[in-house]
């Protein structure tokens, strides 16, 4: 054990109090000075891969358009058609009619609602020189009577006038929906029967326009004007609510961000108060597993803790300043890792109550046994898990990037708590609370060895067993002075005459102790002080405890023959101990279960070999949200329109997009637009291109939508008319001049956004034209889809620069980031796979580091692999495509996943035992019920994910259950028969570079071991450190003999050495020393043969 260590455990047990103050008070003081700067911003500088060419003319293409000089002139008020709302109105039963008279009477009377308010004169878009509001695109003003005729007094009554008081009879509703049908069909489903007149569903839709009054234009101070169109939206919406809660017809609404975002945010709500589920799940289930309240609470506190440290030390440390939407899943997982880092100390923590009686006579001593053991397993678990956030953060996807990074944070900082602040808690609460027993029912007297404890003894085992405190709220009966579990110095019956003995005995031992610490500071040899203070903790352990002592130690272990029992240990110890671990470790069930899940993982590499980026699109909302519902039905009902239509654009004058140096994690760092200096708008040739261009895009099939006919060069060409163009420029920028009064006027305005001019110059720089494309789209379009239109324009666009004139030579195009997520779709299935194998060749890494054992770390490789591909291969199986949650989960899989078989490798390496069989027992009994709490309590906490409202939550849930669970499976019933078929025997160590062979030298005296061999072992190590050899139960008579023998040949050498110390005690250094310390340090002195056993044995003890 290094000094820091032992130092710390010193700190943790004699000062828990100050060491839990210092533990908080640090991260808690790092928080307060750091608050301040927290930088955090939910959007991003790009969602792409930066080093991709779509990434990168998206981005040149978007800088461009921010760098256009918006016009000044002021256009007519409300005159541009933007935000359009749309309602959808869809019969109840398939069978019905959506236009029935009595649901157009409720239609009818919606809209005109709608209409009716004042504020709608304020957003709609104004015709008639501004005089009246538009139409609404809606069937009712045809399909009702009694329209009012006299004139509007406002402009928002001129639609509503369009609207009649009552519905025409049936007959008449058919014939005008047969006629309205033949000239548009826009407004029909496509289930509408012409004969019939009958259809499911219908729509109509309220244009706004922009500016807004007191505004020049629609970029006039966007954001005043979008706060304005979304407050209204909401009253509009809220009217529409009124009418679907009537039940007679479904209504969906949508066609604009805003309506999105207000269910967006309401459902992130809800499922942000899932946490608080998982939260008090794993608080509840912590305080049933330690039968503690104080230790569940202040467990959970440092949990709770790490996430606002982490997120500090994520914007500070890491210099992140982007909070992807993805980070808050990293919480639920913090949860499951917390709780599984408590169960292992606390249970490490009781074992040590068996460990003996160097170990448990003093809570020092408990804690330098336990601590070592507890840490470094939790310290495998956290650094495997933590590489495999970090691998994740080198996705050059942002959102990825920054949950590794997030995630990562969080299991170190949790790791640093349970290993400072969680120790202390623990010694606090054995000092001070555990003494108070409460009216269980097992708080009744115990049976020991020659009689009965009382309940006011301070060795009541039961009680100490039963945990100390209960998860009821019941009284506190009786208090005992604190005490641990046995007094391992008087235990016998006769307890006055060896009382006086026995502390008189402490007493030197106390003292040889400070006389020894005193000589190890003095020496000159720091390796040997290193040894010597790492093992003083059991070295001095009672050498004269005999009789009652290892009586009621064996008591503990043993029946009434003698004989090891099971029934000393709890309910679940006992299961895996006794019934478990045999089932696993039998002959012939070891290898059936071995081969069962080597042929699952098998069948599962098919079907992970078939996986492949999603086919559809990846659904975000539920299906019952509205606008799930919206979006369906408007792709799916209805016939394509230019309403969700994806636009792709083709610019001249850019170069490129520098992203040199730039942090993507900083979203205020963007890059910088480079122009293309040879780009020139003046030749006549080149404006015919440009006109050229748009034909052939046109004339192209499949290309660009039918039904679109704009070109910017074509209108400019109709504006200036045939005659004047192309337009002549002598170096005058007469060009550049009528390209700016064209856009500034009615006609032209709408392409003020893609023309950009020089400062300098003030030549024309840059220019761009839209297109509509065959394709509605949503934002999360599949990947083939998008694939197949990415082709076209890539074959267009190559020989759109081939045949160019100079200074056209040099187009780019883009889609608004279609065909960005389309390479984002490409990156998440990269990601996967490459986190997913790095992910387990760090876990390969860690373990076989840790354990210094080849055997182990191989066949934990193999398992851990298993799972992964397992876990893959079964979403196959579930009907899930690699879209983005699913990328995501692979991409952390790794991570998830290892720490059940960690925990069971490292515990088969620490315990010692002769036979496969025997090791595989003692690790299932020394973290098996730790892994089995942990993996409930992960269950638990990832259980609210399947509340959650947005799918992107709701499939982590259901991945993290099966991923968890397959690992579960994998480490008890394939992970373990595998160690019981191959596993080594016993230590095989790298340093000696024994990996197949018994290590029959090194033998581990403070490795906890239940089997009766292991147990003679050690106590044959305590009464001699000569004895280097194993007892055997056939060799007892002989062993007791030989050491007999030793024994007196040790106290005669004691005799001679004290001669010697006498003799040279003048001119020795330790002089000072008392003589039975000056007895011990000679007879070392004077025999390198004892010397160098000693160093042997402390050695193996290390």
């Amino acid at each position: 054990m290094v000094k820091p260590v032992r130092g710390c455990i010193n700190c943790i047990v004699t000062c828990p109090l100050l060491t839990a103050f210092v533990s908080i008070a640090i991260p808690v003081l790092f928080m307060i000075s750091t608050i301040g700067y927290l930088d955090l911003s939910l959007e991003a500088s790009t969602w792409g891969d930066p080093n991709d060419e779509r990434t990168l003319r998206d981005l040149a293409f978007n800088a461009a358009q921010e760098n256009i000089e918006k016009s000044d002139v002021a256009i007519d008020q409300q005159s541009v058609s933007t935000y359009p709302l749309m309602l959808i109105y869809e019969a109840l039963d398939e069978d019905s009619n959506i236009f029935d008279v009595e649901n157009l009477k409720l239609i009818n009377e919606l809209e005109k609602k709608i209409i009716s308010q004042k504020n709608y004169s304020y957003h709609c878009v104004l015709v008639a020189n501004g005089t009246q509001c538009s139409d609404v695109l809606s069937l009712l003003p045809d399909l009702t009577t009694n329209q009012k005729t006299e004139e509007p007094d406002e402009p928002y009554e001129y639609p509503l006038f369009q609207y009649g008081e009552d519905v025409k009879e049936q007959s008449q509703v058919d014939s005008e929906l047969t006629s309205l049908y033949n000239i548009s069909t826009m407004q029909f489903g496509k289930n509408f029967d012409t004969e019939k007149a009958e259809g499911r569903y219908y729509r109509s839709i309220f244009y706004s326009g922009l500016p807004l009054e007191g505004y020049k234009n629609e970029y006039d101070n966007t954001t005043d004007q979008n706060s304005n169109y979304e407050e209204w939206t909401g009253e509009i919406i809220s009217i529409v609510k009124e009418y679907i809660e009537e039940g007679k017809f479904n209504i969906y609404y949508g066609g604009t961000v805003y309506v999105i975002l207000d269910e967006l945010y309401s459902m992130l709500n809800h499922d942000y108060m899932m946490l608080a589920f998982s939260f008090v799940y794993v608080l509840v289930y912590l305080w049933v597993m330690t039968k503690s309240g104080f230790l569940a609470a202040w467990g959970m506190f440092h949990i709770v803790l790490s996430m606002p440290l982490a997120l500090l030390i994520y914007n500070s440390v890491f210099s992140v300043k982007f909070f992807s939407s993805v980070n808050p899943a990293a919480m639920y997982i913090i949860f499951a890792i917390g709780a599984d880092d408590i169960f292992i100390f606390i249970n490490t923590w009781n074992h040590s109550r068996l460990a003996g009686p160097d170990v448990i006579k003093s809570l020092k001593t408990r804690m330098m046994w336990t601590y070592p053991k507890a840490s470094k397993a939790m310290f495998i678990t956290s650094v495997t898990t933590a590489w495999a956030f970090f691998l994740t953060a080198l996705s050059p996807i942002v959102d990825i990037s920054v949950f590794g990074i997030f995630a990562a944070s969080l299991v170190i900082v949790n790791y640093l708590f349970v290993i400072t602040w969680f120790p202390a808690i623990l010694i606090l609460y054995e000092k001070y609370y555990s003494h108070h027993h409460c009216c269980c029912s097992c708080a009744f007297p115990r049976k020991i060895p020659g009689g009965f404890l009382p309940y006011e003894s301070e060795q009541n085992i039961c009680c100490a067993q039963c945990g100390t405190a209960c998860h009821c709220s019941c009284c506190n009966c009786f208090k005992t002075k604190h005490k641990l579990d046995v007094d391992w110095g008087n235990v016998d019956g006769d307890k006055d005459s060896n009382s006086n003995s026995d502390d008189t005995k402490n007493r030197k031992n106390r003292k040889k102790k400070k006389k020894k610490k005193k000589l190890q500071r003095d020496s000159n040899s720091e390796q040997d002080q290193e040894l010597n203070s790492s093992s003083e903790s059991f070295e001095n352990a009672d050498n004269n405890n005999k009789g009652g002592q290892d009586e009621l130690f064996q008591s503990l272990l043993q029946d009434e023959h003698g004989e090891f029992s099971v029934t000393k240990l709890k309910f679940l110890d006992r299961f895996l101990y006794a019934k478990l671990s045999p089932f696993l470790s039998h002959r012939i069930i070891k290898w059936v279960l071995v081969i069962i899940f080597t042929v699952l993982t098998i069948v599962m590499i098919t079907q992970v070999a078939s996986i492949e980026p999603a086919t559809e699109s990846s659904q975000s909302f539920p299906d019952w949200s509205n606008t799930e519902k919206f979006t369906s039905s408007l792709v799916n009902d209805f016939e394509s329109n230019d309403v969700n239509a994806a636009i792709v654009y083709l610019y001249w004058g850019l170069d490129s997009f520098d992203m040199t140096g730039v942090n993507t994690h900083h979203p205020e760092e963007t890059g910088t637009l480079v122009y293309d200096k040879k780009f020139d708008l003046t030749p006549a040739k080149n404006q015919e291109y440009f006109i050229t261009v748009c034909d052939d895009a046109f004339a192209e099939e499949g290309l660009v939508d039918p039904e679109y006919t704009q070109c910017l060069m074509k209108d400019f060409k109709t504006w200036v008319g045939e005659e004047n163009f192309p337009v002549e420029d002598d170096g005058n920028n007469e060009l550049a001049n009528l390209m700016k009064n064209f856009t500034n006027s009615q006609d032209g305005f709408k392409y003020v956004q893609y023309i950009d001019y020089s400062e300098d110059s003030g030549e024309i720089r840059f220019i761009a034209t839209p297109f509509q494309i065959p394709l509605t789209i949503e934002s999360n379009l599949a990947h083939s889809k998008i694939q197949t239109e990415y082709d076209k324009w890539y074959d267009f666009w190559g020989d759109v620069n081939k045949n160019a004139p100079d200074g056209m030579d040099k187009s780019m195009f883009s889609a608004d980031g279609m065909f960005v997520w389309m390479r984002s779709q490409e990156i998440f299935v990269e990601s996967a796979i490459f986190g997913a194998i790095a992910s387990v060749i760090v876990a390969l890494f860690v373990i076989t580091v840790a354990t210094r054992n080849l055997i182990i770390g191989a066949l934990s490789f193999i398992t851990i692999s298993s799972i992964v591909v397992s876990t893959i291969g079964l979403m196959k199986v579930m009907g899930w495509e690699l879209g983005v949650i699913e990328s995501v989960a692979i991409t952390v899989l790794a991570g998830l996943t290892v720490d059940y078989v960690v925990h069971l490798a490292h515990a088969y390496h620490e315990y010692q035992a002769k036979t496969r069989e025997k090791k595989m027992q003692g690790a299932m009994y020394l973290v098996g019920s730790s892994v089995i709490s942990g993996f409930i309590t992960t269950l638990g906490s990832s259980l609210p994910l399947l509340s959650c409202y947005l799918i992107t939550m709701f499939k982590f849930g259901i991945f993290m259950i099966i991923s968890l669970g397959l690992s579960f499976l994998y480490a008890f019933f394939f992970f373990m028969p595998l160690l019981a078929i191959c596993g080594p025997r016993n230590h095989t160590d790298l340093r000696e570079g024994n990996f197949c062979r018994k290590n029959k030298k090194k033998k581990n005296k403070n490795a906890f071991s239940l089997d009766s061999d292991s147990i003679e072992s050690e106590n044959s190590l305590q009464n001699s450190s000569d004895d280097i050899e194993l007892s055997n139960e056939g060799e007892e008579e002989r062993i007791e003999e030989k050491r007999v023998k030793k024994k007196e040949k040790k106290v005669e050498k004691e005799k001679e050495n004290k001669k010697l110390a006498s003799s040279s005690s003048s001119s020795s250094p330790l002089s000072s020393s008392s003589s039975s310390s000056s007895t011990d340090i000679a007879s070392i002195a004077s025999s390198n043969n004892l010397e160098n056993q000693l160093h042997q044995k402390i050695d193996d003890d290390l």
